[in-house]
């Protein structure tokens, strides 16, 4: 899944490996560094950055040797607020990849709809 809010910030257990990334379309572990912090991209940014920064697609897997505790701290825009990408960012090389819309409706897009969220933002490349 991708985080549907802003920026999640990930605080790891040492010592055991759970989050993984999808690359290439293979799931790469993310090995924890001590006392280091995960930052991820949610889909909010994603679109304020008009596909400059990418939500990143992960996941969580259990480890049967071992505990595995994590602590996340979630960075996002209040339900009302308005999305879209940074006008600074649009221009004639670099067209507007998503529509502008309140994080409320996003979020029913997320939770009720089963698809990728981040299509309910897309502009249609038609």
């Amino acid at each position: 899944h991708t985080d549907g809010g802003g920026i999640t910030i990930l605080l790891q257990d040492d010592g055991v490996v759970g989050l993984q990334v999808r690359k290439d379309g293979h799931w790469i572990p993310v090995e924890p560094i001590p006392g280091g912090l995960v930052i991820n991209i949610g889909d909010m940014v994603e679109v304020m950055s008009n596909g400059k920064y990418k939500s990143i697609d992960h996941r969580a897997v259990a480890n049967k040797k071992k505990d595995r505790i994590s602590i996340a701290a979630f960075c996002n825009p209040e339900k009302e607020a308005e999305i879209g990408p940074a006008p600074e960012l649009i221009n004639e090389s670099n067209p507007r990849n998503y529509i502008s819309f309140k994080r409320g409706d996003y979020l029913a897009s997320y939770f009720l709809e089963g698809k990728k969220a981040i299509d309910f933002a897309k502009v249609s490349q038609s």
